[in-house]
């Protein structure tokens, strides 16, 4: 279970991989990467000072994922014409992109969604300055532990459905959720990140698009989708947490497709588990294959989340307590400092994309950097 790093996600349209603490932590020896550590500071917001990111998006080439980061509070750069990387002819799509994200972000205000403070943007950058998580992913604690407990992963489950009650209420579908895009904040609690594919849908939407792990079967079959394709992704993820595994992997994407559209998953109340009854009852109704029979699927949206919400599965948890975040929470992340790194995962596949990146600066483009950033030597 979880022994590879990435389930990567569905990109037949422009996306934006937008995890970008995880990305800090895959490139540690990028030149960027290295600029942002040298220039972190506090930005003080709204009178409070508040440990935050300046994320600035590079708006690359669309095919090759030329998308990095780079960090400054208080983007100077932005009153200044400096071009510290070539940009393609072809990044439209990518800056709508990431206006579309950006606003969706804005109308976000939940706890357990990773808060976007205000954005910046100049001619060839556009900056999110965001809170940070510094706990880590999700992803990663489950390979540590290889699966949780069954109140663990009930308090989890509940941090992302009052996450998925937020948007929805806001008419925002996700559309990826993965223990990837979920950052453990200090206290513990969870925070829902990366809304590269997250929209605005008033009916329904055709894109083809997620993580083929998570896929909900109306989108395989192109039949048109809703919120409904966040709860199912949500039973997914309760699955993953309480048994160590997707309910539908498979050694190939075909088999995995198949095994969604006929609903094949080994039940949890066999010998093999051994869960619940309640936990067996919850994640049969979110895996539902028909997405009108879907827990969570009333048209009304706050009524669909009060449904998920109301499941004798979360039945031992304060939601006054958990939404006000004063629950004890059963794991902490232990964080050294604002800028301790150390609970995010280095891949040594990932290495090559920092040297790729870095082969992009020239001596011009260095010097602008430098400029901006101050020298990094």
């Amino acid at each position: 279970p979880h022994s590879t790093r990435t389930r990567p996600a569905l990109d037949l349209h422009s996306s934006l991989a937008l995890d970008l603490h995880a990305s800090l932590a895959l490139e540690p020896s990028s030149t960027l990467a290295r600029a942002w550590s040298v220039t972190r500071r506090w930005a003080v917001t709204r009178g409070n000072a508040l440990p935050l990111w300046a994320v600035g998006i590079l708006v690359g080439d669309r095919y090759s994922d030329n998308t990095r980061l780079v960090g400054r509070p208080i983007p100077d750069c932005c009153q200044t014409d400096t071009r510290p990387i070539p940009c393609r002819p072809h990044t439209a799509p990518l800056r709508a992109t990431l206006r579309l994200v950006g606003r969706l972000l804005a109308i976000c205000d939940s706890p357990f969604v990773l808060k976007l403070v205000t954005t910046y943007s100049n001619k060839r950058q556009i900056f999110f300055l965001t809170e940070v998580a510094m706990g880590g992913e999700l992803f990663s604690y489950l390979r540590r532990k290889g699966s949780l407990g069954e109140s663990q992963a009930a308090l989890y489950t509940a941090m992302v459905a009052c996450a998925f009650e937020h948007c929805h209420a806001r008419g925002i579908v996700h559309r990826d959720l993965k223990p990837e895009n979920l950052l453990f904040a200090k206290n513990g609690y969870l925070k829902l990140v990366d809304f590269g594919f997250a929209k605005m849908i008033t009916d329904r939407s055709w894109t083809l698009c997620g993580t083929p792990d998570y896929l909900a079967p109306e989108i395989i079959s192109n039949k048109g989708h809703n919120h409904c394709v966040d709860w199912w992704t949500l039973g997914v993820l309760l699955y993953e947490m309480v048994t160590g595994e997707p309910p539908f992997a498979a050694a190939s994407q075909d088999v995995t497709y198949r095994k969604i559209m006929a609903g094949a998953f080994p039940r949890l109340d066999d010998k093999q588990f051994n869960k619940s009854a309640h936990c067996q009852s919850i994640m049969v109704s979110l895996l539902a294959l028909n997405p009108s029979k879907r827990l969570g699927s009333k048209s009304v949206l706050k009524e669909g989340s009060t449904e998920v919400l109301s499941h004798p599965f979360f039945g031992g948890i304060d939601w006054a307590k958990l939404k006000a975040q004063t629950l004890k929470m059963p794991y902490v992340p232990r964080i050294r400092s604002d800028s301790d790194l150390s609970n995010f995962d280095q891949y040594e596949s990932e290495l090559g994309d920092a040297e790729q990146w870095d082969s992009y600066l020239t001596d011009e483009s260095q010097a602008a950097l430098d400029q901006v950033f101050g020298s990094i030597a």
